[in-house]
């Protein structure tokens, strides 16, 4: 019992990281919707590759091995002026998380080829924090489910154990 319900708070502790995580990007995407923009150069646009394991925590084979995956990264640095002083970035949009698929790695590497001009928003308050797209909300989603996933199976697990 005591087992189950410490597995049940480390769930809801999870969720509860999650979720100041998520108002946190949040907020941020709101204030990002008033940031200044900027005129940029992509300086620098790579593809990495890493291995990581497969299948997270159950990422080995039945001989104990780990079974590693490729996965990609998109290496983007662009540079910009703000408040007469000069800025470099690699943060592409609020939220972000790599490693991605192939596909969409290259995707971000043809958009962000190196040499092109781009627009680059940043706080105001904070000019060495930018992005260069600011209205991917979507990809906060991700964050708000994985809120809903942990707190809701670590809430249902607790019921669980209690009852019984």
């Amino acid at each position: 019992m005591i087992f189950g319900i410490a597995i049940a708070f480390l769930f809801i502790v999870q969720g509860l990281i999650n979720a100041s995580r998520f108002i946190i990007l949040l907020s941020q995407w709101v204030q990002s919707q008033k940031w200044h923009s900027a005129s940029g150069n992509i300086i620098h646009a790579n593809l990495q590759s890493m291995l990581v394991p497969r299948g997270g925590r159950k990422g080995h084979s039945i001989d104990g091995s780990l079974r590693l995956v490729t996965a990609y990264t998109p290496d983007i640095l662009y540079e910009y002026r703000a408040n007469a002083a000069s800025f470099q970035s690699k943060q592409i949009f609020l939220g972000q998380q790599f490693p991605s698929t192939l596909e969409k790695a290259n995707n971000l590497i043809e958009k962000y080829s190196k040499g092109k001009k781009v627009t680059v928003y940043y706080n105001p308050e904070k000019p060495d924090f930018a992005v260069l797209e600011r209205d991917r909300l979507k990809e906060l989603f991700g964050h708000l489910a994985s809120v809903v996933f942990f707190l809701l199976f670590g809430f249902a697990m607790l019921i669980q154990v209690i009852h019984e």
